[in-house]
C-alpha cells in the first residue's frame, strides 16, 4: 500500500480524513474534502498533535504509464519510420529493449546501459555489409564498446529527437544510403528472405 504520514491529531469531521491543517480563529480546514471545522470538533485528542502518534493516509494509486511517456522499443520504431523503405523494428521484452533491422545483415539494438546511457549496438564485422572500418559520426554520438550510445541522451528529450538522433547515428555507423541498394527486383527481394540483406545494385546480375 502507498502511504504517506501526516503529522497532526486532527480528523475531518465531514469525510473522515486526516490531512487536516489549523486555520484561523479555532478553525481547522480539511485538504481532502475542502470543509473547514472547528479545531475542538477535529481534534482526536486534547494534545494538540504532539503526542499522537501520526495519522497514515493513503496515497491514489500508482497509474501505469505515467511515470514513463514512451518506451526504449518505442525508440526503435520510430527510428525504422525515419530510416525509411526496408526498416523495420521489433519490440524487446517488456520495452526495454528494441532492436531495428534494415537491409543489412547485422541489426541495430537499442538498450539502456548500467550508467543510464542510451545505447545502440549492432555487429560490424559482416563482409557483405561493408560498414565503414572508421565511420564519421554525427555530433552527440560516441564509441561505444559494440556499437555507439547517445551522449546526454534523457527520455526529456522526447520521442521524435532521440529517434532522429538514434537514425543519424546509425546512418554514420553504416554508411546507409537508399541509392545503393536494390528493392525491387526479385532477386533481391529473395537475398533478402534467405540472408536478411537485400542486393546493393549490380550485384543482382551477378547472383
Amino acid at each position: 500500500m502507498n502511504t504517506t504520514t501526516v503529522v497532526h491529531a486532527l480528523t475531518c469531521t465531514a469525510c473522515g480524513g486526516h490531512d487536516v491543517r489549523y486555520a484561523a480563529r479555532r478553525r481547522a480546514a480539511c485538504n481532502d474534502c475542502g470543509k473547514e471545522i472547528m479545531i475542538a470538533e477535529a481534534m482526536r485528542c486534547d494534545c494538540w498533535g504532539y503526542e499522537c502518534v501520526p495519522a497514515v493516509v493513503r496515497k491514489p494509486a500508482f497509474a501505469p504509464g505515467g511515470e514513463h511517456l514512451f518506451s526504449i522499443s518505442d525508440i526503435a520504431h520510430a527510428t525504422a519510420q525515419l530510416l525509411g523503405r526496408a526498416w523495420t523494428a521489433e519490440s524487446g521484452l517488456w520495452g526495454a529493449r528494441g532492436a531495428v533491422y534494415g537491409p543489412y545483415c547485422a541489426s541495430f539494438e537499442f538498450a539502456v546501459d548500467n550508467e543510464g546511457d542510451f545505447i545502440i549496438e549492432y555487429e560490424a564485422h559482416f563482409v557483405d555489409d561493408a560498414f565503414p572500418e572508421y565511420p564519421t559520426l554525427p555530433e552527440g554520438v560516441k564509441d561505444y564498446i559494440g556499437g555507439v550510445y547517445i551522449e546526454l541522451a534523457s527520455e526529456f528529450d522526447g520521442l521524435e529527437s532521440l529517434a532522429t538522433k538514434a537514425a543519424a547515428a546509425i546512418r554514420a555507423a553504416s554508411g546507409y544510403d537508399p541509392d545503393d541498394f536494390d528493392f525491387t527486383s526479385s532477386a533481391s527481394r529473395q537475398h533478402h528472405i534467405d540472408t536478411g540483406r537485400y542486393l546493393r545494385k549490380g550485384e543482382a546480375e551477378e547472383v
